[in-house]
């Protein structure tokens, strides 16, 4: 009786040797499955996150859509700091966007807008279906503003420009995608190539420069400079016209075919002579 007694208590105390070390091991393989516990917040911040991304779509249509690598919103303010940022500007018509990327930007939530102190790289019109049809405009800048309501862009610092006719720069630009208007605001400079090969290129100068796309018109105020080789055409409140022709190979280019202006005068310059001319208002035609 005293043998079973003691082989029952030795059953017991395997069994229960047998469990503590199943639990042991289990409770081992389930800590080890806990993921680590995040780094706390720093103090200046109430919120952190890493591939962030939002959209805005009012009433179905996408209005707005902003990602970046690192988001940290700032303790007590409506400003959030992100990195690697990517910002689309859809259009009113939902067929294009303006891309607007920087390695670091500040949204402020509250006043809806995005403003990047660094470099910042712009493309106007990218196509959400398929290649463009002609090049793109890329700006180039830095102190940029962007609205995020309205997706109007601003900055007062040196801005340089690419587009299908050549390139350019300013001292601030500002844009406009409701109204279709870009602004150069001042210390402006064009190189137009021209649409023919052989043709000579135009350098175009101006305190300030108002291009508006939906009437093909480039403003210059208060003055402004044409210069084609060795022809010069100056004057006030300067309105160049350009418009759309078809070359011989079937492409389509735009070309500038009138300048206005009041107050002008210009030169030509010949091997033989030199002509100079003045007028309180001058309209030239350009073939």
């Amino acid at each position: 009786m005293r043998g079973m007694r003691w082989l029952l208590l030795v059953a017991i105390v395997a069994i229960l040797g047998g469990v503590v070390i199943t639990y042991r091991a289990s409770k081992k393989a389930l800590e080890a499955q806990v993921p680590a516990k995040p780094r706390p917040l720093p103090g200046d911040l109430n919120s952190a996150a890493l591939n962030w991304h939002t959209q805005e779509t009012p009433q179905g249509h996408l209005h707005y859509d902003l990602d970046a690598d690192d988001y940290r919103q700032v303790k007590d303010s409506s400003r959030v700091d992100l990195r690697n940022v990517k910002l689309k500007l859809f259009s009113q018509e939902g067929d294009t966007y303006d891309l607007v990327k920087s390695a670091s930007a500040s949204y402020f939530t509250t006043e809806r807008r995005l403003v990047a102190e660094g470099d910042v790289e712009i493309t106007l019109n990218v196509p959400i279906e398929g290649e463009p049809k002609r090049q793109l405009v890329s700006i180039q800048s830095s102190g940029v503003t962007c609205n995020i309501d309205t997706n109007t862009m601003d900055t007062d610092h040196p801005t340089s420009f690419v587009f299908e006719h050549g390139t350019g720069h300013s001292t601030g630009a500002s844009y406009d995608p409701g109204s279709r208007v870009l602004v150069m605001k001042s210390q402006v400079q064009l190189d137009w190539k021209p649409a023919h090969p052989n043709a000579k290129p135009i350098k175009i100068e101006a305190s300030s420069l108002i291009y508006h796309e939906t009437k093909s018109e480039i403003w210059l105020t208060p003055w402004g400079r044409l210069t084609r080789g060795d022809t010069v055409v100056e004057g006030e409140q300067d309105v160049i016209r350009i418009h759309e022709v078809t070359g011989a190979d079937g492409k389509k280019r735009t070309v500038i075919h009138q300048v206005e202006a009041v107050k002008a005068r210009g030169s030509d310059s010949y091997p033989d002579r030199k002509v100079q001319y003045s007028a309180d208002w001058l309209l030239a035609d350009f073939d």
